[in-house]
């Protein structure tokens, strides 16, 4: 073995790695120092220009408001307020003079007056011929809504004629001109006006 040839031993390997790691470590901290001391002072250096923003905002708003001289502004018009003229009164509308009362006769004496009422208003009362009108009418229209009629207190008169009938072959057939006892009655009916009756009803 000469002189120039150094041996290493496993001790001195040893402190040579730990001697790189320290050295990489400090390094590394020293990079992350440079970093974190450059990104704290930019953001305050932004915080602190949004602040003054906002302070020329509010100067400016100031300086607005002061700007303002009550003594060189115009003086707004006064409304001249006009009274709501009164609407007129509506004039009364004239009521009718309320009818005079009728004097109704007695019940028992009363078709002659319906009958002549009835004929004053151009209605035709031949058909008529019950001497009790308006009792015969309330019977007359109960018992048809009973779904019976009692002929002895009908109001009108029956028809002319006699009922006939035909013998055909041994059966018996109405006779066609036994239908034609109620035209008479029919027509009379068909001419009645409702508004007249009605009328003379009330």
């Amino acid at each position: 073995m000469s002189d120039d040839q150094v041996e290493t031993s496993p001790a001195t390997e040893e402190a040579s790695r730990k001697t790189t790691w320290v050295v990489v470590s400090l390094i590394v901290l020293a990079v992350i120092a440079a970093i974190v001391w450059w990104w704290l002072p930019a953001s305050e250096d932004k915080k602190p220009q949004t602040e003054t923003v906002e302070v020329d905002q509010q100067q400016s708003s100031e300086v607005e408001v002061e700007s303002y001289d009550e003594e060189t502004a115009e003086p707004e018009p006064e409304l001249e307020l006009k009274p709501i003229p009164a609407e007129p009164e509506a004039a009364p509308e004239p009521q009718e003079p309320e009818p005079e009362p009728i004097a109704l006769p007695e019940l028992d004496e009363s078709t002659p007056t319906v009958l002549q009422n009835l004929d004053s208003a151009e209605i035709n009362i031949r058909p008529l011929k019950s001497s009790q009108l308006i009792r015969d009418a309330v019977v007359l229209m109960d018992n048809i809504s009973n779904g019976s009629i009692v002929r002895e207190r009908t109001i009108v008169q029956r028809p002319d004629g006699r009922f006939k009938v035909l013998e055909v072959d041994g059966e018996l057939y109405i006779d066609e001109s036994s239908y034609h006892r109620y035209d008479a009655l029919v027509d009379w009916f068909v001419s009645l006006e409702a508004d007249v009756l009605v009328e003379n009803y009330e």
